[in-house]
This record gives C-alpha cells, sequence and structure tokens, in this order.
C-alpha cells in the first residue's frame, strides 16, 4: 500500500512473502525450508524532491573531496 502525496513524497507498507526450499548438505547440515515473511514501512520523496536530494549529496561528496 502507498500513499502519494502530490509527487512531493509518500509513505508505504509493504509486506513480502518468501518461499525456502528445503535443503541438506552431507556434512549433516539440514534446512526444514517453509517461508520468511517480511513487512516493512517508510517514506520515499517524490521525482522533483529525489532529484534534488541526489545532486545535492552528490555536490557535497565532490567538495568534501577537495
Amino acid at each position: 500500500m502507498r500513499f502519494n502525496i502530490r509527487d512531493q513524497g509518500a509513505f508505504y507498507l509493504r509486506w513480502e512473502v518468501l518461499p525456502l526450499p528445503e535443503e541438506s548438505q552431507p556434512w549433516g547440515y539440514y534446512d526444514p525450508g517453509g517461508t520468511q515473511h517480511r513487512l516493512s514501512f517508510g517514506v520515499s520523496a517524490g521525482n522533483v524532491p529525489a532529484l534534488i536530494g541526489t545532486v545535492a549529496i552528490l555536490l557535497a561528496i565532490g567538495v568534501g573531496q577537495d
């Protein structure tokens, strides 16, 4: 789910499911597999704010190198 605010930024909530296969090795390691679930949430910038921020960070890194 993503809540976008006039392409200036967004809040998001994401749920992911990763199926894991059963795995065993000759030295006795055994993983029964199953599924792994993850819930993540965060904030992202829109197109123009992200572009401005990226340029500002690159300039700061470049100026900091001198």
